[in-house]
């Protein structure tokens, strides 16, 4: 059954994941607040493309968003029952409390949170690439090609959003030695370069992967890069957040100081654990 389920994500995924955060082409970028990695949109983009028509569309009142810690989270009143929401009812991976983090989406975008599962419903909220702090309902809809799961975001906003871009954010390591030993050259000519060929180095060529950028470089000392590696044929692990740091050295090139793997849970577990 899990190796069943896994290959539907592998076809899910592969026909969102070219087409933004949640199975939609943005054309036209909606006006956005972002407070702690969690932005209220003021106008719904323009999408061009879309994979999941959604049967119902519930008006959302769009408004600043700024999610509590998450133990204090309660879900709030359903909206909308199970019985009248587009796709069918799934009983999956993550259960209701279960703390959950955006993985593989690119850092100049974003996860769209929508009224009700599907591509075509209100955007209610979006996440950046890197929010955390969020937490599952335990609903999940399944529709033809696509797994949708609701998520509260704070004690007044609920969502649904696409299962493939959330993760537990589960234990982390110092991978440098390892990298170390693998890599030919451990500088390049810019920070991306570097912290990719890094990112790359988890991918098995047999397995549909996908490698995002999802925190640009950022300059200081040392300066960092942060990549998601998403699908990596495990069902129990979703991906790996790969965080390399660099200096600069006086010819300009950038020189590996140290390299840290986040496990990025798919099946079970807990935040900072090890993936079940």
């Amino acid at each position: 059954m899990r190796q069943l389920r896994f290959v539907v994500l592998v076809i899910g995924f592969l026909l969102t994941a070219c087409g933004g955060s949640d199975g939609t082409t943005t054309t036209e970028p909606a006006t956005s607040t972002t407070v702690a990695g969690v932005t209220a949109t003021s106008s719904a983009p323009v999408e061009t493309t879309t994979t999941e028509p959604a049967s119902i569309t519930v008006p959302a009142t769009i408004s600043t968003i700024s999610p509590p810690p998450s133990s204090t989270l309660v879900a709030p009143e359903l909206t909308v029952p199970t019985e009248e929401l587009p796709g069918e009812p799934v009983d999956i991976f993550p259960s209701a409390g279960t703390e959950l983090s955006v993985l593989g989406v690119r850092h100049d975008d974003v996860l769209n949170v929508r009224s009700i599962p599907g591509s075509e419903s209100d955007i209610i909220a979006t996440l950046d690439p890197t929010a955390s702090g969020f937490v599952a309902t335990g609903r999940h809809q399944q529709l033809p090609t696509t797994w949708w799961m609701e998520v509260i975001i704070d004690s007044d906003t609920v969502g649904w959003i696409n299962r493939t871009f959330a993760a537990i954010e589960g234990v982390t390591f110092d991978d440098t030695e390892r990298v170390r030993g693998l890599l030919d050259s451990t500088t390049a000519s810019a920070l991306e370069d570097l912290g990719r060929r890094i990112a790359e180095l988890g991918v098995d060529p047999d397995v549909l992967q996908r490698i995002e950028m999802s925190v640009a470089p950022v300059l200081g000392d040392p300066s960092e890069v942060v990549f998601d590696v998403v699908g990596l044929g495990d069902d129990s692990v979703a991906g790996q957040r790969v965080r390399v740091f660099a200096v600069t050295t006086e010819d300009q090139e950038w020189t590996l100081i140290s390299v840290e793997v986040t496990a990025m849970c798919g099946r079970g577990g807990q935040v900072g654990g090890p993936c079940l």
